[in-house]
């Protein structure tokens, strides 16, 4: 066993302090005696942050990367969870819905638009022209409206994320 007193090779040091040769070289740098177990650990003690400070110590990066990978496996999960919920028939994906909603307003703007000719046709005399300028432009008015909606399907604060 090594005391205070024995010198030790940067290696032994490096296995009873639990760091690596490159760390211990580092502290050299720093100016510690890497070759004295009990200089090194006081310099150990001395880096070590304050308990609930994170500090830069290769624990800290492996709990960085723990956390990173977890994150990662999550949504994964999520990614996974959502696509056996469409398989199930519980969600509709959002592009079937965006394909259907456009085929759907693209018919009714047809429609919509076919109104002024048909009621025009049903009009005698000399009131088409006025009906029909009246109708076009109610039709011209309300298109206006729809196509400043908000441009995103789920904008509006009630719908909310499949979760």
């Amino acid at each position: 066993m090594v005391t205070a007193e024995a010198k030790s090779t940067i290696d032994e040091v490096a296995k009873l302090v639990g760091r690596s040769r490159q760390t211990l070289h580092q502290y050299q740098r720093d100016g510690v005696d890497v070759h004295d177990v009990d200089a090194v650990r006081a310099h150990m003690a001395k880096l070590r942050p304050p308990p609930g400070r994170p500090s830069g110590d290769s624990d800290d990066l492996r709990e960085q990367k723990l956390q990173a990978e977890i994150a990662k496996l999550n949504e994964e999960v999520r990614a996974k969870e959502l696509d056996n919920r469409v398989r199930e028939g519980e969600l509709v994906p959002r592009d079937a819905v965006e394909r259907w909603l456009l085929s759907f307003v693209s018919a009714t703007r047809q429609e919509i638009e076919s109104w002024a000719p048909s009621t025009i046709a049903e009009i005698p005399g000399d009131s088409r022209l006025v009906v029909n300028d009246i109708l076009n432009e109610q039709v011209r008015l309300l298109l206006l409206r729809l196509s400043e909606m908000p441009g995103e399907l789920w904008a509006d604060e009630g719908v909310k994320d499949a979760e």
